[in-house]
């Protein structure tokens, strides 16, 4: 057949060109050549599945088609939520250009896609659609039009475009059925590629925030770390390969693991996020006090553990002196009357809870009065 489909929109007038005759494009018009009904198209869209590029599945189409239908005018419209309207991700038209993304809702295309359902229109139906309001009239005038919705299921986000101009070929319910059987097949293609897009955009903006946290964020999954940001890599002091290749056990503190074991049974268990505080131990040996909370989530289609984790490493060396000053004389490091309160005070109580007895040691030391008064105060 005729036509140009090596651009991803080809603008203005075109004669067709065949494509790049790749193995995929070949199999399918052996399909079609063989078999010019449904299941020809269908064994032959089989082929084409393995292309990944819009454009060139686009052009594959469209000369399968040609092959088993007047398809010299096809165009590919796909809704442009950038731009609130529609785009053209293929067109080729032997008298119009690709029409300007723009919200322009009163065409044929947009009542298709509004609708989400196919649309054979003869000059009959067209004019009945503009008396009804439905579309706008049109200055170059159509034998026949056949549109059929690209689809998820819900709603259109597209669609497949055959039309003849008068003296061309009829267009009938035989076309239009081969239309719906190469749309359905486009669909879930474009389908595919937008949820793999947005995959990757929202790994990217993962990524992105994670990278510029200021807290430290894990991903550990079947016993490894599989992502670690900056602020992970500067409170262990590991590489994210060294992070990648340790067990992260042994950035635990061993006075913590035992506990930190069996919060993550427990969040394994019960999915619940969880949050405590951890020692960890960095590469050179210091310790590392730790915010730490987790959850689990999937990554990359398998279950792991994400943590959270903000060096409060600080905080608890300035209460730890904080203790130290209400609890210890400034000048001996010895403790105070507060501290001999709050000993006696659980002493008592434990006494107390468990029927026993307590007894408390008195020393008096002669003369001490002196050295208190002279260098205690």
């Amino acid at each position: 057949m005729e036509g140009s489909a090596s651009q991803l929109v080809s603008a203005g007038p075109a004669a067709f060109q065949p494509v790049a005759r790749i193995g995929a494009i070949q199999g399918a018009l052996a399909e079609v050549r063989a078999d010019a009904g449904a299941t020809g198209l269908r064994a032959a869209l089989q082929h084409l599945a393995e292309i990944r590029e819009i454009s060139t599945l686009c052009a594959g189409i469209h000369e399968v088609l040609g092959e088993i239908l007047p398809a010299r005018n096809f165009s590919v419209a796909l809704r442009d939520d950038s731009a609130e309207g529609l785009g053209f991700a293929y067109h080729v038209d032997e008298v119009e250009v690709a029409p300007p993304n723009g919200n322009h809702t009163r065409s044929l295309v947009h009542y298709v896609i509004r609708t989400n359902r196919s649309l054979l229109a003869t000059p009959e139906v067209y004019n009945r659609l503009v008396a009804q309001g439905e579309v706008d009239p049109i200055e170059v005038p159509l034998a026949a039009w056949l549109g059929t919705p690209l689809s998820d299921g819900d709603a259109a986000f597209g669609a497949l475009v055959v039309k003849t101009y008068p003296s061309g070929p009829s267009l009938g319910t035989r076309e239009l059925e081969l239309l719906e059987v190469a749309s359905r097949h486009l669909g879930q293609a474009v389908a595919r590629r937008h949820a793999v897009e947005a995959l990757q955009e929202s790994e990217a903006r993962f990524r992105a925030v994670a990278e510029n946290a200021p807290c430290a964020i894990f991903i550990i999954q079947a016993a490894g770390v599989r992502f670690a940001n900056e602020a992970a890599r500067e409170i262990t002091g590991y590489s994210i390969d060294d992070l990648g290749h340790c067990d992260p056990w042994d950035v635990v503190h061993p006075d913590d693991r035992d506990r930190v074991r069996r919060r993550v049974a427990d969040l394994r268990s019960s999915s619940v996020p969880t949050r405590y505080e951890v020692q960890l131990v960095r590469r050179d040996g210091q310790p590392r006090w730790v915010d730490f909370s987790s959850s689990i989530l999937s990554y990359r289609g398998r279950p792991a553990i994400m943590g959270v984790g903000l060096d409060i490493t600080a905080r608890k060396l300035a209460d730890a002196r904080i203790e130290a000053l209400a609890y210890h004389d400034a000048l001996t490091g010895l403790p105070n009357r507060r501290l001999l309160q709050d000993r006696m005070g659980v002493a008592m109580a434990s006494a107390h809870r468990c029927g026993r007895r307590l007894g408390v040691l008195f020393l008096d030391l002669d003369d001490f009065k002196d050295v208190n008064d002279s260098l205690g105060h």
